[in-house]
């Protein structure tokens, strides 16, 4: 039989100094090796939002197939020739390593940098796709050629996009090319500019267009130039000179002439008054009468000293008057709007289309000049006056950024509770389970300075860029290329950014908690979804909404990603409880919302007002957000899909005979709170495989009982939490492993000779087992899940 822990005897096998095997080991060899315990696994230091790292999960391990080395420290190395479990895998202790799997493929995980360092050549060949990700910056530096070849070439740019090319630029484009600018566009070159266009080429130019030549301007064309303006036209030059063989000028008023211009045509017809000091040529008319008059004559005849024919007449020469078009107001009206030379109506985007389709500014009522994400409009969003704009709102529900579930009050339903007082949490330090576990948690308020490593003091920074270090291996640019990511540039005063800096410092630290609890958190990583905040072109930010936060860096957005590359709203809360405890914070606040119509998590951590020295106090303040309202003060409240059966008075529920003499024993004596006997019978069955002196307990509301969310187990009887005792001692799991993996294997083994799959989950002070319908017909032997406490089946 097995013995606990505090009840182990000495055995031959069993270093005397404790250390090789743990007590409570019957065996000397390795339990792993014997295909026990807990398969040896990397930690997983990062993941990716859509890109699955799968782990492996290989057979259990058959002895003497697998051999394990491992060292004092946690050191271990392992080859396994297990049948559909073939694996090597050198790990260190604090979990990275590399594992070459079954399958033929390989991981490796780096906790911290990972470098390597070529000779000569490098060659990598991959057979299908790849995806590279870099959370902070990169630089590639390449001393000769740089050539990509490929299909198509798709650049994202985030941010500013900067090119410094030495030499010459040349692109050769075999199809068409097309670019849009939403702002102001500027060339500037210093030598001979020539474009070739073969084809036509248009400018439509909404505003003004001007062309300054400092030099001669030429201008040909091989057919007709039009040129019209709805307004004026206006020439001027020192000399001007127009060339026709056919000229037609016409206006319906204006001036020609100047006092030193010559005419010469061949005819002129005149609807008003001629005036001029002296004619040259023949004249009709009235002045043929004066030529023939010895004074003055008039046309009346009845001026003084009239006398009709006393004079000789002239010769006139009488030439024809050729046609002449009438410019009359009627005719100059066709010409300029009716003929082929009309004035030509310009009007271009009328409405502005092409322009808010480029520039989004007035879309979006000035809170962005590019088309929104989800993400973005997230972010947006958390900001009371975003909200309430009509015209924002309106117009992401137009294009589908968010759904009418953006705002819905209430959610479908609710899961775990946990209050603000302070949750005693089971410290982990060495990366191992301990024997004793130390009970650690912060004060709900503290005044506090905190000592960053002098080398990450923004303050001593003569410049704060995107390759700032914050923290061992995370940079300034991890926090700005977020889910609504900018740059720095629109930060100038140094003082600002090195405030920025300070904070988002401290945040760092946060994030380093995670990294260094693989034990919790080891499937799970940290994804900054929303951080350093850049208001619109036109957007007043509300003071101290959380936007107005994240502007300063007091508030950092984060979102918890799985090992299948999406978002896990169970880590998420149990990350949220455990940083309740464990970091310094203002006010921790997990939020959820339907803005995608999905439900989505995330986690924000408010900073107070931190000096330069790093002192501040810390409020230590816990909320619950659905869709940016609150929800519930004080207290964290886990937000669920869907509704789950909380009916205790199930048809085919019989409450379960509890043998006095059995070996499961329950704290709440209601015979209704009894799990159905099927559990009962399993427990029973499990913890006679330990051997006398050991029972299972199901704790107060373990059994059968209602909840107000979050599982479909316990309402229906069909699951049970329990611990186990010896000899009436409680046996807790972290210091008990060995017996707790007996007894589960006990209980898989048994479910599945019955061709049920149950459920295991695994915490630090009980285990639960159930045996509900819906978690049948799924893959693997069992259902599991952890936290506090390691389980393998």
């Amino acid at each position: 039989m097995k013995l606990p822990s505090n009840k182990s005897s000495q055995g031959s096998h069993e270093d005397a100094s404790g250390v090789f095997p743990s007590a409570g080991s019957e065996h000397s060899i390795n339990i792993n090796a014997r295909g026990g315990g807990e398969q040896n696994r990397l930690a997983i230091s990062t993941s990716a939002e859509d890109l699955p790292i799968e782990v492996s999960r290989p057979n259990p391990s058959e002895y003497p197939l697998n051999q394990i080395s491992k060292s004092k420290s946690g050191h271990i190395i392992e080859v396994n020739d297990t049948p559909d479990g073939e694996r090597i895998m050198i790990r260190h202790n604090n979990g990275g390593g590399i594992e070459l799997r079954d399958d033929g493929s390989i991981f490796v995980s780096a906790m911290e940098q990972k470098v390597e360092l070529i000779g000569a050549e490098h060659h990598i060949v991959v057979e299908n796709d790849g995806t590279m990700i870099y959370k902070g910056n990169l630089d590639l530096k390449v001393s000769g050629d740089f050539n990509v070849d490929c299909l198509n070439y798709n650049v994202n740019v985030r941010g500013n996009k900067t090119e410094t090319i030495k030499g010459s630029d040349r692109s050769k484009i075999g199809g068409t090319k097309g670019t849009m600018v939403g702002e102001s566009m500027s060339t500037t070159v210093t030598e001979q500019v020539t474009d070739t266009f073969l084809g036509g080429h248009s400018h439509n130019i909404k505003g003004t267009h001007s062309m300054n030549i400092d030099g001669a301007a030429n201008y040909f064309a091989k057919n007709n130039m039009h040129i019209s303006s709805q307004a004026e036209l206006n020439i001027s030059a020192d000399k001007s000179r127009i060339w026709s063989n056919n000229l037609v000028m016409m206006g319906g008023s204006g001036i020609i002439g100047g006092t030193s211009m010559l005419y010469n045509g061949k005819a002129a017809k005149f609807t008003d008054a001629v005036e001029a000091p002296t004619f040259h040529g023949d004249l009709n008319g009235t002045a043929k009468i004066a030529a023939t008059s010895l004074h003055q004559s008039y046309a009346d005849g009845t001026g003084p000293g009239y006398s009709a024919n006393t004079g000789t007449e002239g010769s006139i020469t009488n030439t024809a008057m050729p046609t002449i078009a009438e410019a009359s107001a009627s005719n100059i009206s066709n010409y300029l709007s009716k003929s082929v030379y009309a004035i030509r109506k310009v009007n271009i985007d009328v409405g502005d289309f092409i322009k808010r389709f480029v520039n989004r500014a007035t879309d979006y009522s000035g809170r962005s000049k590019t088309k929104m994400t989800p993400g973005e409009a997230r972010s947006k969003l958390r900001d009371p006056a975003n909200r309430s704009n009509n015209q924002l709102v309106g117009q992401l529900l137009k294009e589908g950024v968010i759904t009418d579930k953006w705002n819905i009050p209430s959610p479908i339903a609710m899961g775990r509770i946990v209050k603000s007082d302070p949750t005693p949490q089971v410290s982990l330090g060495g990366g191992s389970s301990p024997t004793n576990p130390a009970i650690v948690y912060i004060p709900a308020q503290s005044e506090v300075k905190i000592y960053p490593d002098e080398k990450y003091n923004p303050y001593r920074q003569s410049d704060i860029t995107t390759k700032t270090l914050l923290a061992p291996g995370i940079s300034m640019a991890k926090f700005l290329g977020s889910e609504d990511s900018t740059n720095l540039n629109f930060l100038r005063d140094l003082s600002v950014k090195q405030e920025l800096a300070k904070y988002l410092g401290i945040h760092a630290l946060n994030m380093k908690n995670i990294l260094s609890n693989q034990n919790k958190f080891k499937n799970v990583s940290l994804k900054i979804s929303e951080s350093v905040y850049r208001p619109g072109p036109s957007e007043t930010i509300t003071d101290e909404s959380i936007n107005d936060l994240k502007l300063k860096g007091r508030a950092v957005v984060f979102d918890v990603i799985g090992n299948t590359g999406k978002s896990n709203l169970n880590s998420l809360f149990e990350l949220a409880v455990w940083w309740k405890d464990v970091i310094y914070y203002e006010k921790l606040i997990l939020s959820y919302d339907t803005i995608e119509g999905s439900l989505q998590g995330r986690i924000i951590v408010v900073l107070p007002e931190i000096d330069k020295n790093y002192r501040g106090t810390f409020n230590r303040d816990i909320e619950t957000h659905y869709n940016n309202t609150v929800f519930s003060k004080g207290e964290f409240i886990e937000i669920l899909t869907k509704k789950v059966e909380t009916n205790l008075s199930s048809p085919d529920y019989k409450i379960p005979y509890v043998n006095p003499n059995g070996r499961v024993k329950f704290l709440n004596p209601d015979p209704n709170a009894l799990p159905r006997q099927i559990i009962i019978n399993a427990l029973d069955a499990a913890v006679a495989t330990l051997g006398q002196g050991y029972l299972a307990t199901v704790t107060f509301n373990g059994g059968r009982s209602r909840r107000d969310a979050g599982t479909q187990n316990h309402p229906l009887g069909y699951a049970a939490d329990f611990y186990l005792s010896y000899n009436g001692e409680r046996l807790y799991t972290n210091s008990n492993k060995e017996i707790y993996d007996d007894l589960i294997k006990a209980l898989v083994k048994n479910a599945n000779t019955k061709n049920v799959r149950p459920g295991i989950g695994g915490y630090s002070s009980f285990i639960h087992y159930d045996e509900s319908p819906w978690r049948q017909n799924k893959p693997g032997k069992a259902g599991t899940w952890n936290s506090g406490f390691r389980i393998l089946v």
